[in-house]
């Protein structure tokens, strides 16, 4: 707005909002306080106290929140997120940033954050011990894009050398037992694969009813990364009074992962056993947290996670004569071919190529062929790294962030 201020637009499920509510983001787990309400007429704002379910209102809010979030006023810690909108990119591509003068490091901060908010593909993260400020985005040009409306807003920046996005994954289905640090509280979890391209409510209770022949009660979904966290003890009233401490542990567990200590996807988490302390002074939130948090390092110690890499889909146009010098060179880099045409005009060659290979290639290609080419990409998921390559890219990316070598189990 005029401020300087982001305009949210939310929908109103139920009840009522009000100007000054403190509303409670269930994905984030954080409090957000409601500054401006209005309605949007046309290009103008008009203020209001309050406005019943069923409307869209504009509303200001002190504190950060990102497009596809809950927020609720009540019920914080049993409310169910409503599912994530799904977005057809993910980001692969990151960069350290910092700003050529400290003193714009605030606004650094404040102007990543407005890109992200409205950006679903910008993703940035702050690390607190080092400072260090990492953004990652669909591709190198999004990367370019951001770093010039930085530029544009009047902050400089230096930019690093761009970095793939690994994730972690699940090789198996396991069972892991864990306990918290009293010795007081038991837990015996089920991890499942999940290998489907999308998720919902619907497919993990279909998934779960297959596997253990009964309903569960579903206390998170991640869209993005495709995890899920389940309980199938629905009849246990204190594993549900002690849920937000097991939550916040499992979520915090698939986001640092183990093997890279990087995000984990595909993964699902079931509660099949619990047995707590009849003492509540001994499962408090942090017993519960620390003993929920240790579930991906135990799958880790069994060997039982890998790293995965994103891939693009890619399209290229090339002049007749010129195919197979643009093949040779893909196939070079890992590139898989899919399909291969003619248009009547160029040939088109259809396949899927690591995001790591495609660093410069698009110069490359335009040199080979003198500039008679047409080359684009659009995200096209993720693949487990190849055995032979994946004990060398664990052993360089733990060294790049300080982490002791790990000895992988490839079986």
């Amino acid at each position: 707005d005029e401020r300087g201020k982001v305009i949210y637009y939310v929908r109103v499920f139920s009840g009522k909002l009000r100007a000054g509510d403190v509303l409670h983001a269930v994905n984030r787990n954080v409090n957000v306080r409601i500054g401006r309400l209005s309605i949007v007429i046309g290009n103008r704002f008009y203020s209001v106290k309050e406005l019943p379910a069923g409307n869209i209102a504009a509303v200001t809010l002190t504190g950060r929140i990102k497009v596809g979030e809950t927020l609720t006023t009540k019920f914080k810690e049993l409310m169910q997120p409503f599912e994530e909108f799904p977005y057809l990119a993910e980001p692969v591509v990151a960069v350290s940033v910092e700003p050529e003068r400290m003193r714009d490091i605030h606004r650094l901060e404040e102007l990543l954050y407005q890109i992200a908010s409205i950006e679903p593909g910008i993703w940035y993260k702050i690390d607190k011990e080092t400072g260090q400020i990492v953004l990652a985005g669909t591709g190198e040009l999004q990367l370019e894009i951001a770093a010039w409306r930085l530029r544009e807003s009047g902050v400089e920046v230096l930019f690093e050398k761009p970095e793939v996005v690994y994730k972690e994954t699940l090789k198996r289905d396991l069972t892991i037992d864990v306990e918290s640090p009293n010795g007081a509280n038991k837990f015996k979890f089920k991890l499942l694969r999940w290998k489907n391209d999308k998720i919902t409510l619907e497919e993990v209770s279909k998934s779960i009813k297959k596997v253990f022949g009964m309903s569960a009660d579903i206390w998170f979904i991640d869209n993005t990364n495709m995890n899920y966290i389940a309980n199938i003890l629905v009849e246990n009233k204190v594993l549900e009074a002690e849920r937000k401490g097991i939550i916040e542990g499992l979520k915090s567990a698939l986001r640092n992962g183990y093997i890279i200590k990087e995000q984990v996807r595909g993964c699902g988490i079931i509660i099949v056993e619990a047995h707590l302390s009849p003492n509540p002074k001994l499962r408090g939130y942090q017993q519960m947290f620390l003993a929920a948090y240790s579930c991906i390092r135990k799958a880790g110690e069994k060997s039982a996670l890998t790293v995965v890499e994103p891939l693009y889909s890619v399209e290229i146009m090339v002049e007749y004569g010129l195919e197979n010098a643009v093949l040779s060179h893909l196939k070079r880099r890992g590139f898989r071919l899919r399909q291969t045409f003619d248009t009547g005009f160029f040939r088109v060659i259809r396949g899927v190529i690591p995001v790591a290979r495609t660093f410069n290639l698009t110069r490359e290609l335009r040199s080979i062929t003198g500039g008679r080419v047409l080359y684009q990409t659009s995200f096209a998921g993720w693949r487990e790294v190849e055995n032979k390559l994946l004990e060398r890219l664990v052993a360089k990316i733990r060294e790049e962030k300080g982490l002791p070598p790990l000895a992988l189990g490839l079986g």
